[in-house]
């Protein structure tokens, strides 16, 4: 299962790895409407797909993609 949120919480890669998850994503968008948090998640889903595969925390901001 993996957690997608704009929770700045889950932002902690300290804390990361004690969470019983596939990985999360946390977005920290400028535009905050529902259709631009949208676009940005299937831009990140088509181009970053591969990252999915091992647990990770991957942090969008607008245009970049942090992977840890």
């Amino acid at each position: 299962m993996w957690i997608i949120t704009r929770d700045a919480d889950f932002q902690n890669i300290k804390k990361f790895n004690t969470y019983n998850v596939a990985g999360i994503i946390l977005i920290k968008l400028t535009l905050t409407k529902t259709d631009y948090l949208l676009k940005s998640l299937k831009r990140f889903f088509d181009k970053y797909n591969d990252k999915l595969s091992e647990k990770r925390l991957i942090i969008i901001v607008d245009y970049v993609v942090r992977a840890y």
